[in-house]
């Protein structure tokens, strides 16, 4: 099977479980702010945001390193697993009791966040052990059993969420669902993941120092990048009301769950490009890494223009009336998000080239003008403040990775793809301003069909390509 074909049906599965997925996700978020108000969300959205700051310190870069040894050839699957899963665990179990102690000790977090960061803090476990067995997936190029864990993980979510709702149980049952979610996706990943790994507790220290001694670049890159993508909720829960938090945080949600299929993308092509660098094939190195950008400028330029044309209207559907302001933060952070597709893609491209320790300056820099910007911004404008410096850091980050990935491969982006998207993104964006007032499923829907029909007309998605995908019949000598 050649490589577009095999990412491609792999991206195709997935997919479907993601739109299934999805819908289920937004669901539960509108059920959720229906059910809390923005004030309450606010309270919801601080403990998570909060525990996800953590998780991230927990990380230590141990999922690319997992992907970056194994992907060596000759390498014992087993024992380098078994001996980052110990790792991993043990870090996770610092971090969770340092999660609860620093959480109470926060001046200006009220007691109902302390209680909701105590009886969550298992999410932040669960989150962590989980991105590890899914790079098992991803190694194998198999994503099925990740797509039908996060499906079943939502929809147990979901039931939960309708339970403690009809109940009227409070915030903290309602918290209880991403848990109960993280659970029910370990469970599935872990017995799935039998057919190839051997699970036990493995102590190799060397192999333990070896794996820190190459991570400690990329875990402190990890903390200074969260850095600036969690502290602005962070910094606007310290300095603003609850409700300011709500409508932040809802339109922040909407984003998590729409962009979880790029980020899935770029999840199988790491791989691919870890193993072309280090067989010093820079000719396929750059092929693979030109088509994933490609593919991701495809997504993400209609979702910004037709974002700013229906946010409010988005976000009205999802969360409810309360929260038509979130439609106004939507519309700013998606050009955030159009920065962050990118720039998680040249991240790993980063790690693919072992470029760690010289991008950890960049997001040491990246991360101290965030914070200043935050600490300026956040007090005076709130929420926009927040997405407009959130807008600023991505930008930052993928214009400083680039120049890293320049100066080690000569790689540059061909940008023929973006100006075809541009141009079918203006279309689409003209077509649906004409039926803006019809109802928010037609007006995705036409648009959908608009953008990529001209994108089809124009040759911004080839013929050939699609044919290559959607072939049932294909040489197993095809490595291309």
């Amino acid at each position: 099977m050649s490589l577009t074909r095999k990412i491609a049906h792999q991206t195709i599965i997935q997919t479907l479980g993601k739109v299934f997925g999805l819908v289920i996700a937004l669901i539960s978020i509108g059920l959720i702010t229906r059910y809390l108000g923005a004030e309450k969300y606010g309270v919801y959205t601080a403990v998570l945001v909060f525990l996800n700051l953590f998780g991230v310190l927990a990380d230590w870069g141990l999922h690319s390193m997992l992907i970056q040894f194994a992907s060596q050839p000759g390498t014992d699957l087993n024992k380098i697993f078994n001996n980052i899963f110990t790792l991993r665990v043990l870090l996770l179990i610092g971090f969770l009791f340092l999660a609860i102690v620093v959480g109470w000790l926060i001046p200006v977090y009220s007691l109902e966040i302390k209680i909701g960061i105590t009886t969550s803090c298992l999410v932040l476990f669960f989150v962590s052990v989980n991105q590890l067995l899914t790079a098992v997936f991803q190694l194998k190029i198999k994503m099925q059993a990740v797509a039908w864990g996060e499906f079943l993980a939502k929809l147990t979510g979901l039931i939960f969420i309708i339970i403690a709702i009809f109940l009227k149980l409070n915030i903290y049952f309602i918290l209880l669902n991403v848990v109960l979610g993280g659970l029910v996706r370990f469970s599935i990943l872990f017995f799935k993941a039998k057919k190839y790994i051997q699970f036990k507790w493995q102590f190799d220290f060397d192999l333990w120092k070896k794996v820190l001694n190459k991570t400690w670049p990329l875990a402190l890159s990890i903390v200074f990048s969260m850095m600036y993508f969690l502290m602005d909720t962070i910094i606007l829960s310290w300095t603003q009301p609850n409700f300011d938090v709500g409508i932040y945080g809802a339109s922040y949600k909407v984003l998590e769950n729409l962009i979880v299929f790029p980020v899935m993308f770029i999840g199988l092509v790491f791989p691919l490009l870890s193993q072309s660098w280090q067989n010093q094939d820079l000719e396929k190195f750059k092929h693979v890494l030109q088509k994933a950008f490609d593919f991701l400028i495809i997504i993400v330029t209609p979702l910004i223009f037709g974002g700013y044309l229906i946010g409010n209207k988005l976000m009205v559907f999802v969360a409810g009336s309360e929260f038509y302001l979130s439609g106004e933060v939507l519309k700013i952070l998606l050009l955030a998000v159009g920065w962050l597709f990118v720039g998680q893609l040249f991240g790993h491209t980063i790690i693919a080239l072992d470029l760690q320790k010289k991008m950890m300056w960049c997001y040491l820099i990246i991360a101290i003008m965030s914070l200043i910007g935050y600490s300026i911004l956040i007090p005076r404008y709130s929420y926009f403040g927040a997405a407009w410096m959130t807008v600023g850091a991505e930008m930052l980050m993928v214009i400083l990775s680039s120049l890293l990935i320049f100066k080690k491969t000569h790689w540059l982006p061909e940008i023929k793809t973006l100006f075809k998207s541009l141009f079918a993104s203006l279309i689409m964006a003209g077509a649906i301003y004409l039926i803006l007032d019809l109802n928010l499923l037609i007006n995705l829907i036409i648009g959908i069909i608009v953008y990529f029909s001209i994108l089809y007309l124009i040759g911004g998605v080839k013929k050939q390509v699609l044919q290559e995908i959607l072939r049932l019949k294909y040489n197993t000598n095809d490595t291309n």
